[in-house]
């Protein structure tokens, strides 16, 4: 009863307005979540970016390092599909039906394969690479690494 009892004591409209917005606003700031750093479509290239600053760190005299990989597309997944075809006969002729279910394995999609994205360019950014030999081991290791055209690599310092 003491709801009621409140509503009858308000009888301005005003403040049942002031109390409907901060209502909504409280919905709205408890609603936002924080975006994670990466997002989980981009979880391979910050994997592949962090394994080649892993690699690349080992280099004498590179001093501190930071790679930024590029792609054409993300990464893509082949996943296995089940067809139902069922056929009709009327009397105009028969008509096919074909229906196609995705393959689930323990609840989730069933996988054939996964495609990886083409590499489009690798930048690194190095302390050492003002010496030509670091450069020259840096822009070796990555064209390996990354398994990509020379011209594709920019070295920075």
């Amino acid at each position: 009863m003491q709801i009621k009892e409140l509503f009858l004591k308000i009888r301005n409209t005003s403040y049942l307005y002031i109390i409907l917005i901060i209502g909504v606003a409280i919905m709205l700031l408890s609603g936002k979540r924080a975006e994670p750093e990466h997002p989980p479509s981009d979880t391979f290239a910050f994997s592949e970016e962090e394994r080649l600053e892993e690699i690349l760190s080992e280099i004498d005299g590179i001093g501190r390092v930071d790679v930024m990989v590029t792609y054409y597309t993300s990464q893509k997944k082949d996943l296995a599909f089940e067809k139902k075809t069922s056929q009709r006969t009327a009397s105009q002729g028969s008509e096919k039906d074909e229906e196609k279910t995705v393959v689930l394995s323990d609840g989730s999609p069933f996988v054939l394969r996964e495609i990886y994205p083409e590499v489009k360019g690798v930048v690194v950014l190095a302390d050492g690479a003002r010496d030509a030999q670091v450069r020259k081991s840096i822009h070796d290791a990555v064209v390996t690494a990354m398994d990509i055209a020379a011209h594709r690599v920019c070295i920075l310092y």
